[in-house]
């Protein structure tokens, strides 16, 4: 197939969701697929009823994309063809069959694409109200594209906002020949607390300070690393150790030295970050965001709590480091339960996907 991905902007900066796009488009350019990505110029303005990239931003991409396909942060298959566009018109989308909207700010675009450039479907990876006007974004649900969610609520939304419609479900995927266990659970010091930082409010970091510094008051020799994309941020306190920008192995050893994870987000799509520690065998505690249910299971898989309750969250980070035996029945199931969260089985169900919409 000639597979087209449209994302909204090109952006240096690490992301779940275009993370699991290039994943994508570099396992289907391995099974033989013509994949192509077409990303816009940052900062385009409105002029004629399209978006034209501004002096400013043509500059900002010839300084930052010196050669073709150049992700900082992962690596594209050579075979994947990357193409800047310096306007939003549909009608400059290629050939093939089948052209994939990423985001609600590329839905239209892919609607309005001409016929030749094959079936048109919608890659939901959230509900991005967070990201445009509800009206807005909801319209976007209901355009004549075939739906693929990333969770089971996304389709429950899919339905309720489009009735009738049909939305295939292919579940997220961890790389576990990468987030895997290098120190087992069982030989961890036990004492030591992880999370992600991130200035989003909809990723609930400061409800997780506030559960840290609780547990920080109950014991002082709890030790808390977090982690995330910007410079070290001025809420977080001086006890806490804050690890920048990390990728790769880097992430892997992060992950292996933690005993607790917890998960703050108030909304996800599907969370990436604690499944990631579970298959890196850590426990984890994580609100009850729908982003998540569908692998962590409360008592089972995961301590499960309130969004945007500080105290139980506290309280099962202390009750599992209390627990040595619970904690680490939890992480096993955690992890058993993410191994079937797999790419080789996320590409084949995608691939499906694709080729159902294609008619295939």
């Amino acid at each position: 197939m000639r597979i087209t991905f449209v994302l909204p902007h090109f952006d240096q900066r690490v992301s779940g969701g275009y993370r699991m796009v290039f994943e994508y488009a570099n396992r289907l350019a391995a099974r033989g697929h013509v994949v192509t990505i077409i990303m816009f110029a940052p900062g385009l303005r409105s002029r004629g009823g399209r978006r034209y990239a501004s002096p400013n931003a043509l500059r900002e991409i010839a300084k930052r994309w010196w050669y073709r396909g150049r992700i900082p942060w992962m690596r594209l298959d050579e075979r994947v063809d990357v193409i800047i566009r310096f306007r939003d018109d549909p009608a400059l989308a290629p050939t093939g069959d089948v052209i994939i909207a990423t985001a609600w700010l590329t839905a239209r675009y892919v609607r309005d694409a001409p016929l030749r450039s094959g079936s048109k479907a919608y890659f939901i990876q959230h509900y991005e109200i967070w990201d445009g006007p509800r009206a807005d974004v909801d319209e976007t649900w209901r355009f004549p594209l075939e739906k693929i969610v990333i969770a089971r609520w996304l389709g429950d939304l899919a339905r309720s906002l489009d009735p009738g419609s049909v939305a295939r479900y292919v579940p997220n995927a961890i790389d576990h020949s990468v987030f895997r266990v290098v120190v087992p659970s069982a030989v961890r010091a036990g004492d030591h607390v992880g999370m992600l930082w991130h200035p989003n409010p909809s990723k609930g970091a400061l409800d997780g300070l506030r559960a840290l510094s609780s547990v920080h008051a109950a014991d002082p020799g709890v030790r808390v690393t977090l982690f995330g994309h910007p410079a070290r941020p001025s809420e977080i306190p001086s006890w806490i150790d804050y690890r920048e920008r990390l990728t790769g192995e880097d992430l892997v050893d992060y992950y292996n030295s933690l005993d607790v994870f917890l998960h703050t987000s108030t909304s996800e799509g599907w969370g990436l970050t604690p499944a990631e520690a579970m298959a890196c065998g850590v426990a984890v505690v994580a609100t009850d965001n729908p982003g998540v249910l569908d692998y962590a299971v409360a008592g089972e898989t995961a301590v499960v709590v309130p969004r945007g309750d500080a105290f139980q969250m506290a309280q099962g980070i202390i009750d599992l480091l209390g627990d040595t035996q619970r904690r680490l029945t939890l992480a096993a199931a955690g992890r058993s339960m993410i191994e079937q969260f797999n790419w080789s089985r996320a590409t084949e169900s995608f691939e499906r996907a694709l080729s159902e919409i294609c008619g295939g």
